[in-house]
């Protein structure tokens, strides 16, 4: 979880960012912990904060596009990825 300073705010609020990955019993942790960190990255340099707190949730679809670039075949069933590769 990261904290993100509420705009407009004088105290020391934070409001939570939360992010998380359904997988599969098989996959690695630490791969998906890693891939997350770098989504995290990628939203907080694309979005402004004021943009964060005040957009309804349709305003963030284009990022999807994003989550499947860094997530690649992550995203997918373990039989789906292997019927890709063939």
């Amino acid at each position: 979880m990261i904290s993100l300073p509420y705009p407009g705010r004088e105290d020391d609020n934070k409001e939570p960012l939360l992010n998380y990955a359904i997988v599969e019993k098989e996959t690695e942790t630490q791969v998906v912990k890693e891939h997350l960190k770098e989504i995290t990255s990628h939203f907080l340099n694309r979005y402004s904060f004021n943009d964060i707190f005040s957009k309804k949730k349709k305003y963030f679809h284009k990022f999807e596009s994003r989550i499947d670039e860094v997530l690649g075949d992550l995203r997918l069933k373990t039989e789906d990825r292997f019927r890709s590769i063939f």
